[in-house]
């Protein structure tokens, strides 16, 4: 615990309103704090559009990832285009920050929040999608400088 006086809210939407400001708080970078609150937010509105209260569970966030898997950014109208995996595992990030606070704050079982953190993110591929063998590096790395030549 790190000394802020912790209580839970007598409604369960004052509750998740409440976790969600404790997370954003912690969160010091505003960039990252942007984007914790965009994941944050989606996965509430994603939740409450699935209309069956599956409620906080693993299965629930593997479900939401999927989602974001296969879902397009908020203002995109290109239909080749998807979320970044850094955007998603950001997305997933803030999910365990809240799944964490929840069973610190005792929304949430400590077994639940443990498998909902986890949850795995997605790999992130190399920039230009190869990489170089250790021989084809080794070979890069012996060429002679162009500049320094005559």
């Amino acid at each position: 615990m790190d000394g802020r006086r912790r209580f839970l809210p007598a409604t369960s939407l004052d509750a998740v309103k409440w976790l969600r400001s404790v997370v954003l708080d912690d969160v010091t970078n505003p960039e990252s704090k942007r984007t914790y609150c965009r994941g944050i937010d989606r996965f509430l509105n994603w939740l409450q559009s699935q209309g069956r209260s599956t409620g906080f569970t693993k299965a629930t966030v593997e479900a939401f990832k999927n989602h974001l898997i296969e879902s397009r950014p908020d203002k995109s109208h290109r239909p080749d285009s998807r979320l970044s995996p850094s955007t998603v595992n950001m997305y997933l990030t803030a999910i365990r920050r809240l799944a964490a606070e929840a069973a610190e704050s005792g929304v949430i079982a400590p077994e639940v929040a443990s498998a909902i953190i986890g949850v795995k993110g997605l790999r992130r591929e190399a920039v230009n999608g190869t990489r170089l063998t250790f021989l084809q590096a080794e070979e890069f790395i012996a060429l002679p400088n162009a500049e320094t030549l005559k």
